[in-house]
């Protein structure tokens, strides 16, 4: 039996500090991980192999879809499948740079057992 879990995720970061405070926010309205415009961002999708975990990562199982709350906006969504075995683990990630010395990630997250 596969499992499958995925994550919908809207990412805002808040960042303060003695020299003042900058804010954060991507609406994550992308065609796909491999979007010139995601990537330009500074985000990057994970793909290939190493740590931590026992898959592969693979970006394509990041993608962007509708927000059924408000159709002007899309959501994250990312998707990670087992059925036990590092040959059948895919895993996802995605990274962007460190800009800020002080701050908070919030996200709001789906976790749905599919």
């Amino acid at each position: 039996m596969m499992a499958k879990l995925a994550g919908t995720v809207v990412l805002v970061l808040v960042a303060c500090g003695a020299f003042g405070q900058a804010v954060f926010f991507d609406d994550f309205n992308y065609s796909s991980s491999s979007d010139p415009v995601l990537l330009n961002f500074g985000w990057a999708p994970r793909s290939g192999g190493g740590g931590p975990g026992i898959g592969t990562w693979d970006a394509t199982h990041i993608t962007f879809i509708p927000d059924p709350a408000n159709s002007s906006n899309q959501l994250m969504q990312m998707s990670a499948t087992t059925s036990g075995t590092a040959a059948t683990t895919i895993q996802t990630e995605i990274l962007t740079p460190f800009n800020f010395l002080h701050g908070t990630f919030a996200a709001r997250v789906k976790f749905e057992d599919a």
